[in-house]
């Protein structure tokens, strides 16, 4: 089967969570094997020669460790380490790159990240790596997280990144990005990788600040954030956030150009309030976030009527976790969580009528779950070179449910719901072979009540031959299992398939990471995925109506690299290219939405006694295919932030213009738009203002 398939179907029409699976096996992975044996074997080699050559980092001054900027990171291994250190290829993006560069959303924080990309339909964001960004995918091949906790919801197993992420981007302390499968520790949707938040503490806050933002189209912005240690040791942080476009008055479609001139008027609009609360009490952490985010939508997609309303997307997401940290007398660690789950999705659209003369029909869909669960995970260094780490994770879901149904004349289409559990351990052994090779092997095992269980290894070995050079040789697998949109949605024009089965990828990575000099850090990584039973949308020939269904395996093989540079007084700079070619294995053709070349480069110049910053940041994107099988033009796209802080004390003020150039571009659909590419924004502005007090 072909797996550029036909379309994705109405947003969010999603029903019960049944997964239709079975385990996950290893096939295609013989190139992984070999690509660690002769790693290990080239490793070994070095032994003796790298011992005599390695550096003692105990020796340095403090000026030249400040002068090694390797970036921590926690989702790697489930423990804090460093980049360099950890069983992966790691990309970290802090808070002070999000304010030099003038990052809104997750979106622009990914897209900056190398392998990366993001694209929209003018509804929801969708976040692509290293070539495989599937349109009207909701980004479920991405595990994301905030602090730790699953954000990936059981309807569509999407990864909010956009102005739905329930979470304002000024509480974030850094962006973890961990290119790979995470399967082995985490499970469901960490095929591609796995995206970790974490937010800022109250000590980064010390009392009130309040921010407002100006932007094009009419669109405002505000938060406010209180944060505070109080004396019995008690942490508190509340933040309540909320955003207003208009969006643009009118957007011209070439494709309706006998209604109105092809022009959707007054439809571009998006409106988002946010929440969160964290209190850290001892070993202690209650945490939750509340987001609300409603997009109206101006391209008549899913065979709606063009220019008519209500057309719009409604998205809520909320959490709560109360989570237990401590570390026993005898070097135990224990961390326990409890947590709950809500989402809940709406939206109306407007088709025609049974005659030209009838009024619009008004189709309301709805979706919602709740999910409860908990992890227990202990972990115990047995030594300065050897680390342990076991865990267990269960979850369930107490329901979920989607209806859909015309308002008036009231006519239902489908009404489900179903509940499920899950249970996952995993294990986790580092342990340092000699000085200079360190070896992590992990596992674990899933089980779902409704189909049954799956297992997922990773290997990984880092070998550092000399202080600052670190190679890394990587095997894993991982699995996606279909979610309800996909598997049980049943309505005109689409049907269920309760025989899908997951997604699984087999991958292996070799990685070099090399420090030159103490101002410049390379990387270079070669990859290639094996992505098997995609899930895709057809269109039954006999029946006409869509359904997902397991096609063809995928290949994506390439490879990426990027230079990192820093400075005295604030300069900072970073350059990254990335090749992939990501094919259809029955068809040989490249899939579509997928660049084979991305190349991006930052810089931040400090221009007044390291108060005043300049952030110029460039991407730039090779041709796609769309699914119509045309081709959507090369692209690049500047983005220019002026940061002033401290200027007026306890003030911080910004102004960024996006898409400086104002380039044209588009973005390739999926086949449930009359379009197969819809354009994007050109230049665009905001200004910020923040006040401490």
């Amino acid at each position: 089967m072909n797996s550029e398939s036909a379309p994705s179907c109405n947003p969010r029409k999603a029903g019960a969570f049944t997964l239709r699976t079975t385990g996950v096996q290893s096939s295609g992975n013989v190139v992984g094997k070999w690509l660690v044996a002769a790693f290990t074997i080239y490793a070994a080699g070095w032994v003796y020669a790298g011992d005599k050559d390695r550096d003692d980092f105990t020796s340095k001054s403090i000026e030249e460790l400040m002068e090694v900027k390797v970036p921590v990171v926690v989702a790697a291994a489930k423990h804090e380490q460093t980049a360099t250190d950890a069983p992966a290829s790691v990309s970290v993006v802090t808070q002070d790159d999000i304010r030099k560069f003038g990052y809104r959303t997750l979106s622009d924080i990914l897209s900056s990240v190398r392998g990366f990309y993001v694209t929209s339909d003018e509804i929801y964001d969708y976040i692509g790596v290293r070539g495989l960004n599937r349109p009207g995918d909701y980004g479920g091949r991405l595990l994301l997280m905030v602090d730790g906790h699953r954000m990936n919801e059981p309807l569509y197993g999407q990864a909010f990144n956009g102005h739905d992420l329930p979470l304002d981007v000024d509480l974030i302390e850094r962006v973890e990005v961990v290119r790979g499968p995470g399967s082995s520790l985490y499970g469901n949707n960490a095929v591609m990788g796995v995206i970790n938040i974490v937010t800022r503490d109250a000590n980064s806050w010390r009392g009130i600040e309040a921010s407002v933002s100006a932007a094009s189209y009419e669109s405002f912005g505000g938060r406010l954030t209180y944060g505070h240690e109080f004396t019995n040791g008690v942490k508190l942080v509340l933040s309540a956030s909320a955003f207003d476009s208009e969006g643009r008055d009118k957007i011209f479609y070439p494709e309706f150009s006998s209604i109105n001139d092809g022009y959707a008027v007054g439809r571009d609009g998006e409106r988002a309030n946010k929440f969160f609360a964290s209190v850290v009490w001892g070993d202690l952490t209650l945490e939750g976030t509340y987001g609300d985010r409603r997009r109206d939508i101006p391209n008549a997609a899913y065979g709606t009527l063009f220019n008519v309303g209500p057309m719009y997307a409604d998205d809520e997401r909320a959490f709560v976790e109360l989570r237990y940290r401590h570390e026993f007398e005898d070097g135990w660690q224990t961390t326990a969580r409890l947590f709950y789950d809500h989402y809940r999705f709406q939206a109306e659209s407007p088709y025609a009528g049974a005659t030209p003369d009838d009024s619009p029909v008004i189709d309301f869909d709805y979706g919602m779950d709740n999910v409860i669960g908990a992890e227990l995970q202990v972990a115990k260094d047995f030594s300065a070179t050897h680390r342990l780490t076991l865990g267990t994770e269960w979850n369930h879901i107490i329901e979920v449910q989607q209806k859909n149904y015309d308002i008036a004349p009231y006519l239902l289409y489908s009404d489900v719901s179903t509940d499920s559990d899950t249970v996952g351990v995993y294990a986790q052994d580092e342990i340092s072979l000699t000085r200079q090779i360190r070896f992590t092997g992990g596992v674990r095992y899933d089980w779902y009540s409704t189909v049954g269980d799956t297992l997922n290894p990773r290997l990984a070995l880092n070998y550092e031959p000399v202080s600052g050079t670190t190679f890394k040789a990587i095997y894993g697998t991982a699995f996606r299992a279909p979610n309800a949109y996909e598997s049980d949605y049943v309505a005109p024009g689409y049907e269920g398939n309760h025989s899908l089965g997951p997604e699984k990828i087999t991958s292996a990575k070799l990685v070099l990471e090399q420090r030159l000099d103490r101002q410049y850090r390379v990387t270079i990584a070669g990859f290639y995925d094996h992505l098997q039973d995609l899930i895709s949308q057809r269109e039954d020939l006999l029946t006409g109506d869509f359904q997902f269904v397991n096609t063809d395996d995928v290949i994506s093989r390439g490879f990426d690299a990027e230079l990192v540079g820093a400075w005295e007084g604030g300069w900072r700079a970073r350059a990254s290219y990335t090749f992939a070619e990501t094919h259809d294995q029955g068809t040989e053709r490249r899939l579509s939405n997928s660049p084979e070349h991305l190349a991006k480069f930052n810089l931040v110049a400090p221009l007044w006694k390291e108060k005043v910053f300049a952030g110029v940041e460039a991407q730039w994107m090779s041709s796609r295919d769309t699914i119509a099988g045309s081709k959507v033009p090369a692209h690049i796209v500047c983005n220019v932030t002026l940061l002033a802080g401290e200027i007026v004390r306890n003030v911080e003020f910004s102004a960024s213009i996006y898409n400086l150039f104002d380039e044209r571009y588009r973005d390739p659909v999926s086949a449930d738009f009359v379009q197969d590419r819809i354009e994007q924004p050109g230049r665009t502005f905001r200004v910020k203002l923040s006040y401490r007090f």
